[in-house]
């Protein structure tokens, strides 16, 4: 077994003051509570039917190497990378990846419906490029060079457009998915 269980709920990002290490882990089981279960759990089945080629633990994420080349996802704090992805603050894919555990802890709850389940239909309705190209893809880039940016310089990631319409946010609402343009006002 590589993931240790329940520990890695509590790895802290060493950058972060006291104050902000003890939210960034209380945050997990209240504010981004569905995405860091979900994370959880995914991690947790790629680890126990072997799939994983290491574990390890980088500015409060858990990021796990994976067999395959399929890029890489993440919920809450439990980063799934293929085989190209590694903690190092010069790899582009950890860098965007990381960058997508930051909109969790920003949106908390509605990282599922904004920006997560959006970016999962991009990928299964888009070719490669138009998915790159997609707002909640470079808001991730856009939150990497800032993040990453402060610590060891300007590091270039693809950025473009980052401010969705209004029609591209999903509402939640009585636990089903409606998107703003399906609403009908009386």
């Amino acid at each position: 077994m590589l993931l240790k269980y329940g520990e890695d709920c509590f790895v802290t990002d060493q950058n972060k003051t006291f104050g902000e290490r003890v939210w960034e882990i209380s945050s997990r089981f209240t504010w981004q509570l569905p995405q860091t279960v979900i994370g959880f759990v995914a991690a947790h089945k790629i680890n126990t039917y072997g799939h994983m080629n290491w574990v390890k633990y980088k500015y409060g994420a858990t990021i796990s190497n994976t067999n395959g080349h399929f890029g890489a996802f993440t919920l809450g704090s439990y980063i799934n990378g293929d085989e190209d992805i590694k903690t190092n603050a010069n790899n582009k894919l950890f860098q965007h990846e990381y960058c997508h555990y930051i909109q969790s802890q920003a949106v908390g709850r509605l990282y599922l419906p904004k920006y997560a389940l959006p970016s999962l239909t991009s990928a299964i309705m888009n070719d490669y490029y138009e998915y790159v190209a997609f707002w909640a893809e470079q808001d991730a880039n856009v939150r990497a060079n800032k993040y990453f940016d402060k610590k060891y310089g300007y590091l270039q990631t693809n950025t473009g457009i980052v401010n969705p319409k209004w029609w591209e946010y999903t509402l939640i609402l009585g636990g089903f998915c409606i998107h703003p343009w399906l609403i009908i006002y009386s």
